[in-house]
């Protein structure tokens, strides 16, 4: 029995009472508890309460642990105890419980020496003090120099590659935690590599909001400014941000000078706002930054375009081309009539002998060269270059902080919809021509999407979203898309064939549907809308990974999505094609590293109707 069952095991079978007394008295003595005791104890003493020679009258000393580092959590910290691997699961299976501890900036495997801050429900958080021993081969020295201290990084002390793997299995437990179901259910067994650009690991963020607080025993001349110690509700003082931009780096500058000159008129702290903007100069693009929250931003978004081929083909021509994988540098380069048999990372084509022509027989053979690019690449009339989308909002909306990627996650997201569309093409449905942007926001996918559909509708709740997108589809001379404000009670109302209020009726079964909420995901009166309209496909974008594996374990439980546990039987798949309630296949699960030297992952999850 592996640890995980073990655990299961003793915590879950134990009485409400016994897990009470375990988890509100730990073994270790904190911080916080020692400040505590610190301040009573002198109290106390002040008072006379306490005789100054006894030893009762010393506060408690925090302690300090030689911890084994088991795993890395998803949140980016070290999950350790006092014992290693082999007396845990002697301990497990005789039903005894583990105290766990939390450290910061460790990884599996490693012997640390960490101090306890803060004792919580059945573990303690630390700080690191030291590598003992075992320090782990993926470690490497953090680029930063408030890394090991400031919270806003998590991993910098790991090499990329190392973090990618560790994002992959993040997205893998959190799912399993959901439900083990949901990975059993994606169509080839797995969730894919970790899409992420390797030249951008550092200052791609296009975003900073630093701090400060004001204190009465503080002279305001003494001031931080910056982010939050690991651990600490304390500002830590930060001058560059290695992860961001060298724009906003030289905004962060600027606002630190600002906001020290006018010290002395604020009487509370503020969050300052520093944000990437393009700046046209005699029509050439720069970047530039905005310090203020009523300032304009414009976001500029290269997507994939060509004038000689359709949008489905040229789907298929980069997909053949494998360009989610490709150099980041070549990112832009103009693609002019590919030979048959390159690959993105070959600079010249091999020899006709070399080649091997093959038709697709299946969508889940990789190197086959499907036959509609089969034709576009020997007529030699293939030319795709990218054309950039310009979205324009204020600097306090949201739109994503890293926009290095965003063209990368733009087209995953329409590859991912034109393979379902020529699947069901291949079996006689119609193909996908719809698209409905939900939580568009700015109007991010389907601007930079509409392209390759007869018709876009972007619906928010947000007044605001829907005038800078309706005003970004201008900006750009895109026709066919509409935007429209959405009753957060009846989300689809605006689109159903069959309601009365429609604007624009979208027949669900050639319309595909984005979903993109915030952290803390959907729920499940507007899941139940959508299930209720039931589109060709569904592709849900999540920051919040825990809320989206929530989300699709909330169609599974209702019959949404295909198991071989709720369809093992043809009555199963018949009884649903009669019931009208729709059926998805997990067609891919995608992870993307929107924030690298982060735990965060962005997360990519393609449903495609089954029946």
């Amino acid at each position: 029995m592996d640890l995980n069952s073990l655990n299961k095991r003793v915590w879950f079978n134990s009485k409400p009472e016994d897990e009470l007394n375990w988890c509100t008295n730990p073994p270790s003595v904190a911080v916080r508890e020692y400040i505590v005791s610190k301040e009573t104890s002198e109290k106390d003493q002040t008072a006379g309460k306490i005789d100054q020679n006894s030893s009762n009258s010393s506060p408690l000393k925090p302690d300090q642990l030689s911890l084994i580092v088991h795993k890395l959590m998803t949140n980016g910290l070290g999950l350790a105890t006092t014992q290693d691997l082999k007396e845990l699961k002697r301990l497990v299976s005789d039903g005894q419980k583990i105290w766990f501890y939390v450290v910061p900036f460790t990884l599996p495997g490693e012997l640390i020496s960490a101090k306890v801050i803060e004792n919580s429900w059945g573990y303690s958080l630390c700080d690191l003090v030291e590598i003992i021993d075992n320090k782990s081969a993926s470690r490497i020295a953090p680029k930063c120099q408030y890394f090991g201290k400031c919270s806003g990084c998590q991993l910098q002390m790991v090499d990329y590659e190392t973090q990618l793997e560790y994002k992959r299995s993040f997205v893998n437990s959190v799912f399993d935690l959901e439900n083990p179901e949901i990975l059993k259910s994606i169509k080839f067994g797995e969730v894919d590599p970790v899409a992420h650009l390797d030249s951008k690991s550092f200052g791609y963020r296009t975003k900073l909001t630093p701090h400060f607080e004001i204190f009465k025993w503080l002279p305001k001349s003494q001031t931080k400014i910056g982010f939050n110690y690991t651990n600490r509700r304390e500002i830590m003082d930060i001058e560059e941000c290695v992860i961001g931009t060298d724009s906003v780096n030289s905004g962060l500058a600027v606002a630190r000078k600002n906001t020290m000159d006018k010290i002395e008129d604020y009487k509370r702290g503020a969050t300052l706002l520093i944000r990437e903007t393009n700046v046209t100069d005699n029509g050439v693009d720069k970047k530039g930054y905005v310090l203020s929250p009523k300032d304009e931003v414009e976001e500029l978004v290269p997507v994939f375009v060509s004038d000689k081929t359709d949008t489905c083909t040229t789907y298929q021509i980069l997909d053949y081309l494998n360009v989610i994988s490709r150099p980041d540098s070549n990112w832009n380069d103009r693609i002019v009539n590919p030979k048959l048999g390159d690959r993105w990372n070959k600079i010249s084509p091999p020899s006709q002998a070399d080649i091997s022509i093959e038709l697709c027989p299946t969508d889940t053979d990789p190197i086959c060269v499907p036959a509609e690019v089969k034709l576009a690449l020997e007529s030699g009339n293939v030319d795709i270059y990218t054309q950039n989308m310009r979205f324009r909002f204020l600097a306090s909306s949201f739109f994503q902080n890293n926009n290095s990627i965003i063209p990368k996650l733009v087209y995953h997201v329409g590859l991912s919809i034109n393979k379902a569309s020529l699947k069901r093409v291949s079996s006689g449905r119609n193909k996908i021509t719809n698209l409905v942007d939900v939580y568009c926001g700015a109007g991010l996918f389907g601007i930079s999407l509409s392209h390759g559909f007869k018709s876009v509708v972007g619906i928010e709740i947000s007044k605001e979203s829907i005038r800078n997108a309706i005003s970004n589809a201008s900006l750009n001379n895109i026709t066919n898309c509409s935007f429209s404000q959405g009753d957060a009670s009846d989300i689809f109302a605006k689109i159903k064939p069959s309601s009365s209020s429609s604007d624009a009726k979208l027949d669900p079964s050639i319309t595909a549907v984005i979903i993109d909420p915030p952290r803390k995901g959907s729920n499940e009166e507007f899941l139940s809308q959508l299930m209720d309209y039931g589109p060709a496909v569904i592709v849900y974008i999540a920051c919040g990974v825990p809320a989206q594996a929530r989300d699709i374990n909330y169609l599974l439980k209702n019959g949404n999505i295909l198991t071989n546990s709720n369809f093992s039987s043809k009555n199963d798949v018949s009884m649903s094609e009669k019931s009208g309630t729709p059926v998805y296949e997990i067609s891919s699960v995608t992870p993307f590293d929107l924030f690298p030297q982060t735990y965060h992952v962005e997360n990519v999850v393609t449903l495609v109707r089954a029946f």
